[in-house]
């Protein structure tokens, strides 16, 4: 109809329509074989459409229900019943709110195209991560340094996370590929500012490699490096979709192993608030967690383990999952929310069985003992920690044999049966010829052995020696963390 004024939802679907640069034809077959007379229809007004379908129809566009908002806002701004003055102050305020939406919308389809640009080059960049992850390291190199195709901010970043995935058991080959990871990034074409950007990016994952190797200077000096080349309040780059929150999230790491937790803590937090998302958040909120169970921050730790568990989907890997799930019931168990953490302890058992590996069996095991404990269901306490005693010595894991044989100790003591807490103590003999026990928790538990052997053990002197033995093994463990 010649002159038809057509009505707000029309013209803002033909709008947006022509900002998309998509054809009726385009929008009526992605609507699911609609016609696109139907859609000419909807935008003149000649068939109702209503706002929830105009919703649905922009969707497949990539338009926000914001941005169609602000639009239909413009055009009831500048409706037909205003004066003539009225109209044109009114017409000027819609130009701005009209010219707003087309800025937004073309700052939408930018960020669209980049998107999916970003998931075409991961794709080829694992594509070719295919072809040489299998090569020598010589081999490897010479392919991924003299081939353009290698080239790219995308297969330095999918080197940069092979290099974390190795750094679990394979220290040596994390250190290998990051600094492939480097040398890719120095040949990237592109700005210079680009580039140093992503060499930065790429010596955040050097300095990790270097600290799960136990070289903790050199890790030191890859993170300087890394600030240097990507300065911390320099602003993020539009060529380089690269997750900025994983530099501060493995520096975090770094600085957990110096025992530096008030910096950990605040470069984790930074890290969160860069948009750390998936495993990446889940894994940052556990290390945040470890960090705040170092400095006896129990009740927070469950905060972070709570919020972690929350984010968990069917992909996670198991083993996140079972960190996650383990450490939350560990934690309800220190703060003596015992019926909580049994209540945890079926899933953690399964996924521990899942995994396949025995050592987390007896730690679930352990931490079923202990809540048992408790919860004083002493005989099955007893049955299990007596267990997880006998693993933790044919393994020689000589402080957590201590540590369970305290906790034993402890249930004996509480029921008078001072002669097994004796032969308790001589069995424990062994462990003061094992390597890697800290010379202070070995003076702790000679004083609770010679006290134990002349019966005069106190349940308070186990307490406090436990206790003891417990921050050495924490502070040992920061040194063995991935």
């Amino acid at each position: 109809m010649k002159g038809r004024i057509p009505p707000p939802t029309g013209a803002v679907l033909r709008f947006f329509r022509f900002a998309r640069k998509w054809s009726e034809e385009r929008l009526a077959l992605e609507a699911g074989g609609s016609s696109p007379s139907l859609i000419s229809e909807y935008e003149n007004g000649t068939k109702d459409l209503s706002l929830e379908r105009l919703y649905e129809l922009l969707a497949l566009m990539d338009v926000p229900p914001e941005a169609a908002d602000a639009a239909l806002f413009a055009l009831e701004l500048a409706g037909p019943e205003s004066s003539e003055p009225e109209r044109r102050s009114i017409g000027r305020a819609a130009a701005r709110v009209g010219g707003s939406v087309a800025e937004l919308i073309r700052s939408e389809l930018t960020a669209a195209s980049r998107s999916e640009k970003a998931a075409q080059a991961r794709r080829e960049a694992a594509a070719l991560w295919e072809t040489v992850k299998g090569l020598s390291i010589k081999d490897r190199e010479l392919v991924v340094t003299t081939a353009p195709d290698y080239h790219t901010w995308a297969f330095c970043e999918r080197l940069c996370e092979e290099s974390e995935r190795a750094a679990s058991d394979k220290a040596a080959r994390a250190v290998e590929l990051a600094g492939l990871a480097r040398r890719v990034a120095e040949r990237v074409p592109g700005s210079e500012a680009s580039r140093a950007r992503l060499q930065g990016y790429a010596w955040a994952f050097t300095g990790n490699a270097r600290r799960v190797q136990g070289n903790l200077p050199g890790a030191e000096e890859a993170f300087l490096h890394s600030k240097r080349l990507w300065p911390e309040d320099d602003s993020a780059d539009p060529d380089l979709p690269l997750d900025r929150g994983r530099m501060f999230d493995l520096e975090a790491s770094l600085r957990q192993n110096q025992g530096r937790f008030a910096e950990a803590d605040r470069l984790l937090n930074r890290a969160l608030a860069a948009g750390l998302r998936g495993e990446a958040r889940s894994r940052n909120l556990v290390k945040k967690a470890f960090g705040l169970v170092m400095t006896n921050q129990h009740r927070a730790a469950v905060g972070a383990l709570e919020e972690a568990a929350s984010l968990l989907e069917d992909k996670t890997s198991a083993r996140l999952v079972f960190a996650v799930r383990f450490n939350l019931a560990v934690n309800l168990f220190l703060l003596g929310r015992h019926a909580e953490a049994e209540a945890l302890l079926p899933e953690v058992r399964d996924l521990a069985v899942r995994l396949g590996n025995e050592l987390d069996l007896v730690r679930v095991l352990w931490l079923e003992g202990r809540v048992a404990a408790g919860l004083g269901k002493r005989e099955d306490a007893v049955a299990a920690l007596l267990q997880v005693r006998g693993e933790f010595t044919v393994r020689e894991i000589a402080l957590d044999a201590a540590l369970v044989s305290l906790e034993l100790a402890v249930l004996y003591q509480e029921e008078g049966r001072v002669g097994e807490v004796k032969i308790l103590a001589q069995q424990m003999l062994w462990i003061f010829r094992a390597q890697g026990v800290p010379r202070e928790a070995l003076t702790s538990l000679r004083i609770f052995c010679d006290a134990a052997g002349r019966e005069i053990a106190t349940v308070e002197l186990a307490r406090r020696v436990h206790d003891d033995l417990e921050k050495a093994r924490q502070l040992q463990s920061l040194k063995s963390r991935d």
